[in-house]
């Protein structure tokens, strides 16, 4: 079997992560919002995280945060404009 043929096997038997565990937001201010996390349970390689934010949808704004990051402070988020609440996505990049 060629050098080549067994990477490719290995890529294919690799784990991917789960979701982040214990995903908690805390407000700090009206306009400021603590988001904190675990990494997932079930051992796969996260290599960092993106979190997005915005008004009524989560991906207007993002922000790439490295593999060690727990947690992040949003701030200047808005209660209500337009009819709609900021919202929050958190995603893992692998």
């Amino acid at each position: 079997m060629s050098v080549e043929r067994m990477c490719v096997t290995c890529l294919l038997v690799s784990v991917l992560p789960g979701q982040p565990t214990s995903v908690r937001t805390r407000v700090i201010q009206p306009d400021t919002v603590l988001v904190s996390w675990q990494p997932p349970l079930d051992g796969g390689v996260v290599t960092g995280y993106m979190i997005g934010y915005g008004e009524g949808v989560p991906d207007v704004n993002w922000r790439y945060l490295e593999r060690h990051r727990r947690n992040v402070t949003i701030r200047n988020l808005s209660k209500y404009k337009n009819g709609m609440a900021s919202s929050v996505l958190l995603s893992l990049i692998i």
